[in-house]
């Protein structure tokens, strides 16, 4: 692997730590200081999240250096795109892990997270934030 990969997959990892740390921060403050109902609270901290990790993800992990407009605007659809797939995939994976396996929650929810990582780099890397030298 090289050293710039390794750097792609700690800067990953780190942002993604952030991002948590963000969504949980913005839904505590909306939830328990501001007193928003917790769905509303869950669903701007959601946005909020996917801001920062879209912003970090395009500068610091993918490098992605292009502005302009039309590039901008398909890296963003395609990363909320993204985002809403693997959260699907997430909600499906738990139901049918909980609901008809009787998987345990706590496992099923380790494991849909770390599918969901996952799923989440590889289509930043290969559709959202391609390598300069691939088509677009």
């Amino acid at each position: 692997m090289s050293k710039e990969k390794v750097w792609e997959l700690f800067w990953y990892g780190f942002f993604g730590l952030v991002g948590t740390a963000v969504n949980i921060l913005i839904f505590y403050l909306l939830s328990q200081k501001v007193k928003v109902h917790y769905i509303v609270a869950n669903v701007v901290a959601w946005i909020f999240s996917l801001v920062f990790a879209f912003v970090t993800n395009k500068i610091w992990v993918f490098k992605s250096r292009t502005w302009q407009f039309s590039v901008w605007l398909k890296e963003c659809v395609h990363f909320i795109v993204a985002r809403i797939g693997t959260c699907v995939f997430d909600m499906g994976y738990m139901f049918v892990a909980i609901s008809l396996l009787h998987f345990d929650e706590s496992i099923s929810k380790v494991i849909a997270n770390v599918i969901v990582i996952i799923l989440n780099y590889v289509l930043s890397r290969i559709w959202i934030f391609k390598p300069k030298n691939s088509s677009t």
